[in-house]
């Protein structure tokens, strides 16, 4: 499995719901907190195709009573893992085991 950064290009790859769902909120978008420092969005990849997503938000949970429980503790957020077929196969935990590697960008 090959892992990169998500860019623009990479968006129309998930396919029109998730090009939809991007455009409605581009400033809550992975791409935007990952151009603003606060997060890193890896796209996995097999012979070429993505097989998902997880975006690791190094600032954290937005929600109050989470950043009062675990302050500074990053948060795996939207582990994503397409075509169905490729779940249960072990791209989900090794994405895990990726992000949980990477440096903090903030």
């Amino acid at each position: 499995m090959e892992i990169a950064q998500c860019g623009t290009e990479d968006v129309e790859a998930f396919g029109a719901p998730h090009a939809v769902a991007q455009r409605r909120r581009q400033s809550r978008h992975p791409l935007a907190r990952q151009r603003a420092g606060e997060s890193t969005y890896p796209i996995p990849g097999r012979e070429g195709s993505p097989v998902g997503h997880p975006e690791i938000r190094w600032t954290g949970r937005g929600a109050p009573q989470v950043q009062a429980a675990l302050p500074g503790c990053p948060e795996i957020n939207g582990l994503f893992v397409r075509p169905a077929a490729l779940r249960c196969q072990g791209v989900g935990t090794a994405l895990v085991h990726t992000v949980g590697r990477l440096p903090p960008t903030v």
